[in-house]
């Protein structure tokens, strides 16, 4: 008897599993055909996690839960979760009342404030354009290092140059010396704010005093270990730091002009001409068979 209640508990709890891992996180709907999980689809489709839904000549509109809006881009491919976006080709417009992610090439990009809206594109394989619509726009690694704030009305660039721990940290701003005004410790640290990405690091290494309130092009990596003030993205152990005039950034190869580019572990940060503009809703005809 005992056996036969094990069984019978043991199939409703592998139902339930089932079911959860299958309930519906919202829907996609486009004036043509687009691809879902590799089968074409006209019209409308559901979507669960995990979803692949890939846009031919029409772009393609995506409600989920907690009122999060997406529009991909004709000619773009995205995996979509309840609380995030992998982008992997074109360029999604992202509309969220909370704190949805969109992922792309090793980017994480996360509104500031609710109602924020912006658009996230790849420019080739290794760029990424960040415009900020409407509100502003937090971009950070893979890692979590906060790499640009995108203001309203701004585009930032995002060139993918190098990743892992080798990666290089050059980051040019004025060095300060403050009291933590985020903590009641009263302790003065090292800071370094960089104008082009609008993004504060807390800075550890030798030698620091001497260059306090200068302009410094500092060298450096992350330092996981540490525990970051609350005044600061991260913490930035310097190897060197040396002074530079006016407001120099790190050249890059990347073509772009080297006094507006920051390298910062690897990803190369430059702002971008214009304000950006909304995807341009492209149909393909109508049709109303759904998924």
């Amino acid at each position: 008897m005992h056996r036969i209640d094990f069984v019978a508990v043991s199939a409703l709890l592998a139902c339930s599993c089932a079911m959860a891992g299958t309930t519906a996180i919202g829907t996609a709907s486009a004036r043509g055909s687009i691809i879902v999980d590799g089968s074409t689809v006209n019209g409308n489709a559901t979507l669960f996690d995990g979803t692949v839904v890939e846009t031919r000549e029409a772009t393609t509109s995506v409600r989920l839960d907690k009122g999060v809006e997406i529009r991909l881009a004709t000619d773009s491919r995205g995996t979509l979760y309840r609380d995030h976006l992998v982008l992997e080709r074109g360029a999604g417009e992202m509309g969220s009342p909370g704190r949805f992610v969109l992922q792309a090439s090793g980017l994480r990009v996360t509104p500031q404030a609710p109602n924020s809206r912006g658009v996230v594109s790849f420019q080739d394989r290794d760029t990424i354009q960040v415009s900020a619509l409407r509100g502003s726009f937090d971009v950070a690694n893979d890692q979590g290092l906060l790499l640009a704030s995108v203001q309203p009305g701004r585009m930032m660039l995002f060139n993918m140059q190098q990743t892992g721990a080798s990666a290089p940290t050059v980051v040019t701003g004025v060095l300060t010396r403050e009291t933590d005004q985020c903590s009641s410790s009263g302790e003065k640290k090292f800071y370094i704010a960089v104008r082009e990405t609008g993004v504060r690091y807390e800075v550890t290494g030798e030698n620091l005093d001497s260059k306090v309130g200068k302009t410094v092009k500092l060298t450096g990596t992350p330092d996981p270990a540490a525990q970051p003030s609350r005044c600061a993205a991260g913490v930035l152990l310097a190897s060197s730091v040396s002074e530079v005039s006016g407001t120099a950034g790190a050249a890059t190869g990347t073509g772009w002009a080297a006094s507006h580019v920051v390298l910062i572990t690897g990803v190369a940060v430059a702002a971008a001409a214009g304000t950006g503009v909304g995807i341009h809703e492209a149909n393909q005809g109508s049709t109303s068979a759904s998924r």
